[in-house]
Order: C-alpha cells, then sequence, then structure tokens
C-alpha cells in the first residue's frame, strides 16, 4: 500500500509488522503537514496493489484531507495485511503447484500405453505462437482462454497497442493474431520455455456447446449433429432445414463428438473441443508453466514473472484480466453474435436472450436477474451497442465476488451433466483420458 501526497510518495511504517508505536504517530503528524501543504494544488492518491489478486486499483480525490481522515487511513494501512508478504507467499504456492504439474505432465507422458508418440512425429507445430522478443510459444487452444492470450501477444509486440482494442470481435482478434504462428519444427521449439493452457474436459465441452450450438457461433454444427450422426424420425424434418436447424440437446453435442472421434481421425476434429494433447502435443515440448482456466489469474501472473515481462507490458496484459475483464469480453461475444448469427433463424430479440442465458452461466450475470424486456424489447434489440451498454450496467449496477461467480458457473456445469448418460460420460471419459491425466483432473463429471 502506497500513500502518495501531492508530488510525495509514502511507504507507511504501518504496513509492516512490529512498528513502534511512536512511529506511527510521528508518520500520522508528518502526513498531516504535508497534506495541508499541498492539498490545495494536488490531488490525493491512494494505490492499491493487490498483488494477490493481480489487480491494480487507483482511487483519487480533489478535497482537503483533515487529520482526523488522515488518522484514520493510517490505522486502517497499520491493520491491514503486508499485501507484499501475501505475494511472496503465494508465489511460493503457485511455484510448488506449477512444479507438481510439469512433474505430472512427465510421468503420465512415460506412459507408452496411453500415447501414440509415433504417430505424431510429423505433425508441424501449427497451433504454437512464438514470441521473438521474450523467447517463449505458447500453445493456442480454444475455449481456453485463446482470446486473452491472442491480446496478450499484441501487447507484447505491438508499440502502440491501446486498450480500446479489447472490445474487437473475438474473430477480428484471432484472425489478426495468426501471424504469432510458428512456423519451427518440434526439435528447433523444445529450447524455448512453453506454456501449455489447460482446462476440465467436461467444462471445456459445455463451454462449447454454448458458444457454437446454443448461440449458433458455428453454423454448420446444429445441422451436423442432427443429420449426420443422430439419424432418426425427428430429424427426417431437418434434413430440409440447412440453414436454420432446430437446437440439439447437450447430450445430442456430445454423442456428436464421440462418433466424430470413433468414425475419423482424432487430429481433424474441431479444435474447439479436440483434446489438448492433441493440439500441444506437451509430451514433445519443454513446458514450464500449465496455466489452468480454473487458477488462470495466478497462473498468469506467475507466467509473466518467469518470462520477465516488463512492468509496462505486464501492467496492460494484468488489465485485462482482472479491471478490463468484463469490458473485453462482453462487447466481443455480442459483436461476434450479431455478425455471424442468421437472423433469418431467429430474431434479434431471441439473440439478446440466449445472450443474456450465456452470460448467466458464465458467471457474468446472477442468475436472479430475470431479462429487461421492458428495456430490450423488438425495437432496441437491433442495435448490438445498446444491447452491450444494457447488459454491461446490469453487471455494474450487481458485481459479483470472484468465489460467487465460481459458484455459479460451477451450478451450471452440475445442472448440465445432471441428466446426461453414464454411457455418454464414460466415452467421453475415455476420449480425452489423456487430458484427464496429464492436467490433473477428476474423470467424474461435476457432481
Amino acid at each position: 500500500m502506497i500513500f502518495v501526497i501531492g508530488q510525495f510518495s509514502i511507504l507507511p511504517m504501518a504496513c509492516y509488522p512490529r512498528r513502534p508505536v511512536f512511529v506511527t504517530v510521528i508518520l500520522s503528524v508528518l502526513i498531516c503537514i504535508l497534506t495541508f501543504y499541498s492539498s490545495r494544488k494536488y490531488p490525493t492518491t491512494l494505490i492499491n496493489l493487490d498483488l494477490t489478486n493481480g489487480a491494480i486499483y487507483t482511487s483519487t480525490t480533489y478535497r482537503h484531507s483533515s487529520c482526523e481522515q488522515t488518522s484514520e487511513l493510517t490505522s486502517r494501512l497499520r491493520n491491514k495485511p503486508n499485501n507484499y508478504d501475501q505475494f511472496a507467499q503465494n508465489i511460493s504456492h503457485v511455484k510448488d503447484y506449477q512444479r507438481q504439474r510439469v512433474a505430472n505432465i512427465h510421468h503420465v507422458c512415460s506412459n507408452t500405453t496411453l500415447f501414440n508418440h509415433a504417430a505424431e512425429v510429423n505433425r508441424r507445430p501449427f497451433r504454437y505462437y512464438h514470441s521473438t522478443k521474450y523467447k517463449f510459444l505458447y500453445c493456442k487452444v480454444a475455449k481456453v482462454g485463446s482470446t486473452f492470450w491472442s491480446q496478450a501477444f499484441d501487447i507484447l509486440h505491438m508499440n502502440n497497442y491501446t486498450l480500446d482494442k479489447i472490445t474487437e470481435g473475438r474473430l477480428s482478434i484471432h484472425i489478426q493474431t495468426m501471424k504469432y504462428r510458428s512456423h519451427l519444427s518440434y526439435n528447433y521449439l523444445t529450447r524455448y520455455q512453453t506454456i501449455i493452457p489447460a482446462r476440465n474436459p467436461f467444462s471445456r465441452l459445455f463451454s462449447a456447446y454454448i458458444d457454437k450450438s446454443y448461440l449458433r457461433l458455428l453454423k454448420s454444427l446444429n445441422k451436423s449433429v442432427l443429420i449426420k450422426f443422430l439419424p432418426n424420425k425427428e430429424t427426417e424434418q431437418a434434413q430440409n432445414q440447412t440453414t436454420c436447424p432446430p437446437d440439439v440437446t447437450f447430450e445430442d453435442f456430445l454423442k456428436y463428438v464421440i462418433r466424430t472421434n470413433e468414425v475419423g481421425i482424432p487430429s481433424e476434429l474441431n479444435v474447439h473441443w479436440r483434446p489438448i494433447y492433441s493440439l500441444c502435443l506437451p509430451c514433445r515440448m519443454n513446458v514450464s508453466v500449465v496455466v489452468q482456466q480454473e487458477t488462470m489469474k495466478q497462473d498468469v501472473i506467475y507466467a509473466l514473472d518467469t518470462l520477465h515481462i516488463n512492468t509496462k507490458e505486464k501492467e496492460k496484459i494484468l488489465s485485462l484480466l482482472n479491471v478490463n475483464r468484463i469490458n473485453s469480453t462482453i462487447p466481443g461475444v455480442v459483436k461476434t453474435s450479431y455478425g455471424s448469427v442468421n437472423r433469418t433463424c431467429f430474431s434479434r430479440l431471441d439473440l439478446a436472450q440466449r445472450l443474456w442465458k450465456a452470460f448467466q452461466i458464465q458467471g457474468y450475470i446472477r442468475n436472479n436477474q430475470s431479462f429487461p424486456n421492458d428495456v430490450l424489447n423488438v425495437t432496441t434489440v437491433e442495435d448490438k451497442l445498446f444491447v452491450t451498454n444494457v447488459i454491461l450496467k446490469t453487471i455494474e449496477h450487481n458485481p459479483m465476488t470472484s468465489d460467487e461467480i465460481a459458484a455459479q458457473r460451477y451450478q451450471a456445469l452440475v445442472k448440465a451433466y445432471r441428466n446426461i448418460t453414464r454411457e455418454t460420460i464414460r466415452k467421453i471419459s475415455e476420449m480425452y483420458e489423456a487430458d484427464f491425466k496429464l492436467f490433473g483432473y477428476s474423470m467424474e463429471p461435476p457432481r
């Protein structure tokens, strides 16, 4: 915690343990004196650097501060835990579990019965992004923070990158960052430190279903599910609905994924649900950091420190992950959805309602917040910027803590798998066995 008054910066002794009482008293008097002479000209700014959560908060006021207010602030600082000590302890903890994750990958990779290494020898590493500036690699995995990492690569390699780019559509972001793809062989790439993203396969599959099927961001998906892989009397009617196929259930989607894997080549599965092992081949890489979706914030901070990213770039990247996380996600999703969905399939009002539900599943909007029919009607939903602003205002006025977000997401995941048959679960577990074991996830669905 740093207290800045005008042009003076003071690191209060109150932040340190076992400080003498008289030091705190003297410090309070000095702050009062400095405040008296500087508050008329300079703003008073309180900077709270929460390294544990990777967030930076600033609060600035332009009014006089009384000695009583300053003493109260000093008292709060004195009783506040030392954030730097907390961060050091947290980093030590992160280092420990990162070592365990990397060691687990090495152990699992030694299981020759689980992996067909020979079949992967000639694979090109097209999923890897290469930072020539910081000499590291990142394996791009859809539905595991890939948009965030694409933006991070732009921050690292574009001197003129500004945070107003965060509102761009996701498709635009991914196309623009394809220039970071590596064209080197695996034998050469093993010289670099490598970041591998990971996510529980059950969670990743549900996220893919919501995006690509429920929101129709993959236009051909529902048609393929209904016609090609679930032939029955109910789908005969869908065969003529090539433009606007009906919705499919989550279990239908899972069966489709299983079937495409059984009849084809795993490496040719859609990248949004292809096993991470097949995309990244971690057994052949020099894995240094595993960034799991479930612990993404602390893992990213650790990765940036490990790679010695400079302070300015690090702050921009962390702002994407913290303060601007919602602002960098919501506008891009709405913009992408409005640009991708065929309006003849369902109305803009239907799309807005689906987006609302999707954001509840993702933990952005509280479950008890009903869709605002009085504000978002058949007329106003035609304006995607208006829809975006209504959603952002709703989130702003009803903020959720990180624990609440995690709990709501988990609740949605449990509900999604509650009625999935055991046979489907068994086949999914077999199909993603390498991912479950490489990254330490349970092969049982969330309960």
